[in-house]
Order: C-alpha cells, then sequence, then structure tokens
C-alpha cells in the first residue's frame, strides 16, 4: 500500500502554496502533499532508476568515486571511502550490463574502458553465416559463405585417368576445391570415399576455368563407372570451411589390344579416341659364306632386325578404319647381289617402321670376299662368325671392333611400348660357321628377339630364318673347307614384323 505524506492544516499548518516537493521529486509509489497538489495527496513519479544515471554522470575519469543512492534521489560522493551504505561504481556498470563491447575505443564510462573501434569495417557480408561479432558497438550475424563452384564435368582420359574441369565462382574467398569419388554412388560428405584431388588446378583466378588430370581408378576397372563430388574450401585459422558441392559421373574408358601378324583394317572401338601404336619392321635377309683360299674362309653375314617405332595417343574416331601393314621378312636372292633383300616396311595408316637390312657380301674396306651384316633394328652377325645384336645394338662384322666395321643398330630399345619390360623384337642375325680341317668351328648366336642362329654342328650349313613375326633377321649360312669347299646353298630369310594396337593406356 502506498504510503500516504500527510499535511497538518489549521492555524500553525503550511498550506500548498507554501511547500516545493512536487511529482517528480517524490519516488514512484508514495503519496504527497506538495506545491502541484493543491492541498490533495498526489503521487509520486520520481523512478528510483535515476540515481543510477546520476551516478553515470559523475563517475567518469580514473578517479576513484564512491556514491550512495539515498530514497530521496540524493547522490553523496565521497573519493576517500565508503559513507554508510555508499557502493564502487563498478557494481553499478555490472548492474546495468555496461561491458567494453559497448563503447568506442577510448571512452570510459564507470571504470569500463570501450574496445569498439570506430573504423571497423566489417559487414554481415563479410563474417562467415552464423558467427556473430560486435562492429563499432552493434553485434551482428554473419552472412557469408564459401561459393561453390560454376559448372562441374569429368571426363575418362584413360582406363585409370579421368580430366576434372570447373569454373571457379565469380567471388570469393577460396583456397582451393576437394573432389572425392566413390564406385557405386555419390560421396555423401567432403570426408567419404577416396581423395582424389586437393588444389587449384591450372588456374586459380575467380571466375576462370581449371582442370586437373586425377588418377586413382583401379587397375582393370576399364568401364567403370566412378561418381565425384566437388566443393570448395577456404582455410581459416578455425580451420577449413566448405561450400556446397556441384557432382557429375564418369567412366573410365574401355582397355585393349589388338595384334595384327598379317596385313588387314583396325576398325576404332566405341568410345575410343586415341590409340597406341607399335610398329615392327620385317627382318633383312642373310648371304652364302665364300672363300679366296684356305685361310682365308668367309662364312655369311646375318641380317639385320626390322627397324621398332612406337607412336602414342593418335587421334582417332570411333569406327574410323585405318589401314595395317605387316613387313615381311627379306627373301634370299639366289642370284647374289651385292646386298640381299631388306625386310617390308610395316604401317598403320601413314605411321610406319621400315625393314632391316639385308647382309652384304662386302665390308666397307672393300674386300671383296668378306661378308657383313645389315644394318637396321639390331645389326646382323658378320662373316667372321660373329653374333647377331639385340635390342637396337650394334654387331661386329669384322676382328678389328673399328668404328667403320660395324652393322649398325637404330641405338634405341626395340621392346613393345618403348617399355622396358616390352616384348623384345627384332634380333640381327648370326653369321654363319667358317670350318677349315676342323679348325675354326666358331659360329654366331642370333640376336634375342627373334634373329636366326646358325646351328654348331652342321658344317656348310644353309641359312637360319628369323622367327615369324618379331622382325628378325635371317643368318648367314656357313662355309666348310678340307681340300675341297662347300658352302651353304642359300642365306636365311628376314623374319615377318608385327604391328600392336592397344587403347585406353
Amino acid at each position: 500500500m502506498a504510503t500516504a505524506i500527510l499535511m497538518k492544516s489549521g492555524g500553525g499548518g503550511a498550506g500548498s502554496d507554501e511547500l516545493t516537493a512536487s511529482a517528480d521529486k517524490v519516488l514512484t509509489g508514495y503519496t504527497y502533499v506538495g506545491a502541484d497538489t493543491d492541498d490533495e495527496a498526489g503521487s509520486g513519479s520520481m523512478a528510483s532508476i535515476g540515481a543510477l544515471d546520476a551516478a553515470k554522470s559523475v563517475a567518469t575519469g580514473s578517479n576513484n568515486v564512491y556514491f550512495r543512492i539515498s530514497r530521496g534521489a540524493h547522490l553523496t560522493n565521497s573519493s576517500s571511502g565508503y559513507p554508510e551504505a555508499y557502493a564502487p561504481y563498478s557494481s553499478v556498470a555490472s548492474a546495468v550490463g555496461l561491458t567494453s563491447g559497448k563503447l568506442l575505443k577510448g571512452q570510459t564510462v564507470l571504470g569500463v574502458s570501450g574496445t569498439a573501434t570506430s573504423d571497423a569495417n566489417a559487414t554481415a557480408a563479410y563474417i562467415y553465416s552464423g558467427k556473430t561479432a560486435y562492429v563499432n558497438g552493434s553485434k551482428i550475424t554473419g552472412t557469408m559463405t564459401i561459393s561453390s563452384v560454376v559448372s562441374f564435368s569429368v571426363a575418362a582420359y584413360s582406363a585409370t585417368q579421368f580430366t576434372c574441369t570447373w569454373k571457379w565462382p565469380s567471388k570469393g574467398p577460396y583456397s582451393g576445391v576437394i573432389i572425392r569419388g566413390k564406385l557405386g554412388g555419390y560421396p555423401s560428405s567432403v570426408s567419404d570415399g577416396q581423395l582424389y584431388y586437393k588444389g587449384t588446378g591450372s588456374s586459380s583466378t575467380l571466375g576462370s576455368s581449371s582442370s586437373q588430370i586425377i588418377a586413382g581408378a583401379q587397375e582393370g576397372s576399364s568401364g567403370t563407372t566412378y561418381y565425384f563430388r566437388i566443393w570448395v574450401y577456404c582455410t581459416t585459422s578455425l580451420g577449413e570451411l566448405y561450400s556446397g558441392y556441384e557432382q557429375t559421373s564418369a567412366t573410365t574408358k574401355a582397355r585393349g589390344q589388338q595384334t595384327f601378324t598379317s596385313s588387314g583394317t583396325f576398325t576404332v572401338p566405341a568410345n575410343v579416341t586415341k590409340i597406341d601404336i607399335f610398329c615392327v619392321g620385317g627382318g633383312g635377309a642373310g648371304t652364302i659364306g665364300n672363300w679366296t683360299s684356305q685361310n682365308n674362309l668367309r662364312s655369311g653375314g646375318g641380317g639385320a632386325g626390322g627397324y621398332t617405332k612406337t607412336y602414342s595417343g593418335c587421334q582417332v574416331s570411333p569406327g574410323q578404319k585405318l589401314a595395317v601393314t605387316v613387313g615381311a621378312g627379306g627373301i634370299y636372292d639366289s642370284s647374289g647381289p651385292i646386298t640381299q633383300p631388306s625386310g617390308g616396311t610395316s604401317s598403320v595408316d601413314t605411321l610406319s617402321a621400315s625393314g632391316g637390312g639385308g647382309s652384304r657380301n662386302r665390308y666397307p674396306n672393300g674386300v671383296g670376299s668378306a661378308k657383313y651384316g645389315g644394318t637396321g633394328g639390331s645389326g646382323g652377325g658378320g662373316g667372321w662368325v660373329f653374333n647377331g645384336a639385340s635390342n637396337g645394338g650394334n654387331a661386329d662384322i669384322t676382328s678389328s671392333n673399328s668404328t667403320a666395321d660395324k652393322a649398325y643398330g637404330q641405338g634405341t630399345t626395340t621392346r613393345a611400348w618403348g617399355s622396358s619390360s616390352g616384348t623384345l623384337y627384332s634380333g640381327g642375325g648370326s653369321a654363319g660357321n667358317a670350318v677349315n680341317d676342323g679348325s675354326y668351328t666358331n659360329h654366331g648366336t642370333g640376336g634375342s628377339g627373334g634373329g636366326g642362329s646358325a646351328p654348331s654342328n652342321v658344317w656348310g650349313h644353309e641359312g637360319v630364318n628369323g622367327s615369324a613375326n618379331t622382325g628378325g633377321g635371317g643368318s648367314g649360312a656357313g662355309v666348310f673347307y678340307d681340300g675341297r669347299w662347300y658352302h651353304g646353298n642359300v642365306g636365311g630369310n628376314g623374319g615377318s614384323g608385327i604391328v600392336l594396337i592397344r587403347w585406353g593406356y
């Protein structure tokens, strides 16, 4: 119940005209008779919080100010201590919820120093979505998000690789992209499935297109569909923040190989746009032996292996038909030309590898009755019972070991696809054996990769053919003398070449 302040009436009392109290000087909840009540009881209207406001205006600076709020809204202060029930102004600051973030930097009220800066320029768009911050004393909620890529596509590059292409958003921030993939369905989150790539690709410019070849598809999974999602990420002091995702799927290219042992036509399979080609030319023919005296026996020289050539990443169209030619081996010519026939050229359309050279019946230095091996993929062995070369090497044709007395190979590997694990082709043919009254029974050995190899126990033997579809050179024929001389009637023929075509590698 409100308390009344009564004024006495009668001869000794004072009338309302002599009083000075008014409603704004009396606390709310109390009644009074004063200057503004016309001798009737009135209600006070002064709020007690007014004393707190008064305290704020007094309690400034760095001096300690002590105050007490009295019932009559009077403020008493002191700088030396608490009179009666006085309290420190920091209590008032706490009571009214005053914090440093609500004051600008440099301002101090009730002992609270402001931390907000008047030059702060962050807006909601620069604060991550759902996070809050005080900017110039105002609390704002962020609306910034990490933008997704504008587009995302994946295309098969090979049986185990894909080409990923995306377009960056027109606004940041971002640090890169994360690409994850799975078999059977899309990754459910940025940590699900296999991580295929993390970075910026070929470009990191706002609004530009970027691409990256990614590997990791399972070997033997040709024609398998993979499901990919891409996220843009931004690295911050709180960790990585992610955009929404874009998604797409792609199927690895089918992988296969076709071998041609004879000429024909290659039809490009469906969905194939690139092929690799490996050509082996036919091997050269060997020749027969001869002699000019008992001490000048010369066995026949071997033919060279065919040249080899690898062509990678050849552009084709599905269904396209390509002519394939497999080079024949050189056939010994009984008319005895100076140089026996070379092997034939192997080719796919306009891409080719030449045949190996046939053996000659003269050395470079002009010794007429001597024989030397052909030049080609691997050199053929010379008439001094030398071995055929292999893997693109040179063969000796005389015992001098001079640079001039060599049958040269191509100088690079003759293995399929140029790979160290590929099948070896194009061995040079060996020289035949030469026997003089049971002496000089040495014989040459054909080079690895199909080179014809002269037998060791057949005197005056014929040449041995190079192996079919290896491009190996034919061996030379043997020569024998025991008062009469004998030689094989024919040199060995070269082995036919071969063509390999593969796709999806």
